[in-house]
């Protein structure tokens, strides 16, 4: 995209628009943005691993993402997480991943294409009560929060019989194996392995933890 389509979809942005005014005139009451910077007229955000990523204004969105999402040599038409990440590692807005899970959802050649993996309709099943603490325990993420001392996620972790919760700051971008080691580090290294971990199908959480999680600790 040509950069005088960039710098006028900046100006009509919310956001954008409000850092580089900030940038020009230096003034305290435009707000204060320190996580980003204008170079030639575009805006980058400096994330917590220090890399700099293109801030792409609200009407450009849909464009980076189809383009992302649609080539063969990027995203290929695969899921969210897949795509997030393609995105990600050039890319930034706020609330990026709930566009991009959304854009996907409704891709037209995904929803043909793919098969669906939703469960037929069931008996709901209670869970037993555990017989001690820690013995059964879930865990998911909070995702896309406001950015906090390098953090925008959280990994809760909660005692099915004592509901005691644990709430360890994080990242969005979290592999499976640090998910694992903050795992081993707050719960098993304390209270020993659980019998049961209990998650949703984020396949971050579920499956691929799990096949890290018995290869490094058994």
């Amino acid at each position: 995209m040509k950069l005088n389509i960039w710098k006028t979809a900046y100006a009509s942005d919310t956001l954008f628009s409000k850092v580089l005014r900030a940038s020009i005139t230096n003034n305290d009451e435009e707000g204060n943005y320190p996580q980003y910077q204008i170079r030639d007229g575009l805006i980058y955000f400096e994330d917590w691993n220090g890399n700099f990523r293109l801030c792409v204004p609200d009407s450009l969105r849909i464009s980076v993402m189809e383009e992302i999402h649609n080539t063969l040599t990027e995203s290929a038409h695969g899921g969210h997480a897949k795509t997030y990440n393609k995105v990600a590692t050039t890319y930034y807005w706020p609330k990026m991943s709930r566009d991009i899970k959304r854009y996907v959802s409704t891709c037209n050649i995904c929803q043909k294409a793919k098969p669906s993996a939703t469960l037929l309709p069931g008996y709901c099943n209670l869970f037993p009560i555990p017989s001690q603490p820690f013995e059964v325990v879930s865990m998911d993420f909070i995702p896309e929060l406001p950015l906090s001392n390098g953090f925008d996620n959280i990994l809760v972790i909660v005692d099915k019989l004592t509901k005691y919760g644990i709430c360890i700051p994080t990242t969005t971008n979290i592999t499976e194996v640090e998910t694992a080691a903050l795992f081993f580090k707050h719960v098993v290294s304390k209270f020993g392995i659980p019998r049961q971990v209990i998650s949703d199908r984020d396949n971050q959480v579920a499956r691929e933890f799990g096949k890290k999680f018995v290869i490094e600790w058994g």
